[in-house]
């Protein structure tokens, strides 16, 4: 819980420009967030366990 709502309030306040949130479990999930005003909108999610980015950089992790 803390991920996601005082970390992302923290990064928010920074000017982080991105951040990826990893949860761990029987299906690791991944979802990169992107700033946009002073709030995040998901911009990727992880699927068939591989999450596939192209800002800000391109890379695929599989998780």
């Amino acid at each position: 819980m803390q991920d996601r709502i005082l970390k992302r309030a923290l990064y928010a306040e920074a000017l982080i420009p991105f951040y990826l949130l990893v949860e761990p479990g029987e299906q690791n999930t991944a979802t990169l967030f992107e700033l946009q005003g002073d709030e995040y909108e998901p911009i990727a999610k992880s699927e068939n366990g591989e999450l596939h980015l192209t800002r800000p950089f391109e890379v695929t992790l599989r998780l």
